[in-house]
């Protein structure tokens, strides 16, 4: 965070915190949004209530967005209960959950325009666009869907009990709690794991391990990292899938961060975070790509599902290993180009992704580089 805080910091406060309940108030235009976060006195110690009220005045829009956790669904194709479907503002429609806020995000408001569904409860996308402020909220609808809250806004301003609530007394509270939680840590350390009594909040966070540097030197095999059979697939669709696997095999962290891009982050700060990330913790795998399973394209958004090889690099006693696995690609279109907007994985020799016979994957017996492991090992 920068020395002088604005409303473009609340999110960062608001990490790990819970959304209790919303307060609607429409002649005032006002939305009130009562968080508990993670806070201390600066002394370390407790503060009974750490609720921290958000008023968000002047709103002119608020719409629910609804679209598939699934990246292979189509928008066309997602049903949404009538159940979970959000009908009124007030009272608040939502149980207490974390609910991740974003401020004029560009992402998450393409996300909005581009949902298999959006019900705008006030006002509309065009009056949204033109706030000060957009105001994004993210919910777990259900296993299969998720809700994108947007909130357009003149002001935000936090509170506690009515009383103005500064952004830098909240952002030191912020850090003795983490100062806290990292005491907490160290004294756990110190006198064992096996501690009686209730377990305190600060055992919810997991403390991050330090893994020893990477061995950089280390060759992945020399295989094509793109190189599909047959397909339908628009190539198009599929350039920055190429990029994405071949920019990682020629550690060209430029052109993998422009096949996959953050739009709320310039180009240059994303491929260093890329760089970083992929010379750092997640160093040693590498994906090959070898066949399209299906794909789709519906107005701005498509879905690729590929297939192919992953090369694990040795680890301490286990060898390298080659594995059988699937890529799902959910992709976006943006001023005429198609980029990757996110992805998952699975290996159908663990059951994590859909079993293909072998007759079906004729790509194998080009694979020069040991033995592949796949679901007809089993």
């Amino acid at each position: 965070m920068t020395s002088k805080l604005t409303a473009f910091d609340i999110p960062h406060l608001l990490h790990d915190a819970t959304l209790v309940s919303g307060e609607w108030d429409r002649d005032a235009s006002r939305l009130t949004l009562v968080y508990e976060c993670l806070r201390r006195a600066l002394d370390g110690s407790e503060i009974e209530d750490r609720r921290v009220e958000i008023a968000l005045d002047g709103v002119v829009a608020f719409g629910v967005a609804y679209d598939s956790s699934l990246p292979d669904i189509r928008p066309s194709e997602l049903v949404v209960p009538d159940s979970w479907v959000v009908k009124q503002i007030d009272p608040w429609p939502f149980r207490a959950m974390e609910a991740p806020m974003s401020i004029n995000s560009e992402s998450d408001a393409e996300t909005v325009e581009l949902a298999a569904r959006c019900d705008w409860l006030l006002g509309d996308a065009r009056a949204a666009s033109g706030a000060r402020y957009r105001i994004c909220l993210e919910y777990s609808g259900s296993p299969r869907i998720r809700l994108l809250i947007s909130v357009a806004a003149g002001a935000i301003s936090p509170s506690i009990g009515g009383e103005p609530f500064p952004l830098d007394l909240w952002a030191k509270q912020y850090n003795a709690w983490w100062q806290g939680w990292q005491e907490h840590w160290d004294r756990k350390e110190e006198d064992g794991e096996d501690e009686e009594g209730e377990p305190a909040l600060e055992d919810a966070a997991i403390p991050m391990g330090e893994d020893p540097p990477p061995d950089l030197s280390y060759s992945p095999p020399r295989e094509p990292a793109f190189e599909l059979t047959e397909t339908e697939a628009p190539v198009e669709v599929l350039a920055p899938l190429r990029d994405w696997f071949e920019g990682l095999l020629e550690r060209d962290w430029a052109r993998r961060a422009g096949a996959f891009p953050h739009i709320d982050i310039e180009p240059i700060e994303h491929a260093r975070a890329i760089e970083q990330r992929m010379q750092g913790q997640d160093f040693g795998r590498w994906g090959y790509a070898r066949a399209v399973d299906r794909w789709w394209v519906e107005g701005k958004r498509a879905h690729v599902r590929v297939r192919g090889i992953e090369h694990s690099m040795p680890e301490e006693d286990d060898p390298a290993e080659n594995v059988e696995s699937v890529w799902d690609f959910a992709l976006r279109c943006r001023r005429g180009e198609w980029k990757i907007w996110g992805y998952s994985q699975g290996w159908p020799c663990y059951g994590s992704a859909e079993k293909k016979p072998a007759r079906q994957k004729p790509w194998l017996q080009q694979w020069q580089s040991g033995k592949v492991k796949t679901s007809d090992d089993d």
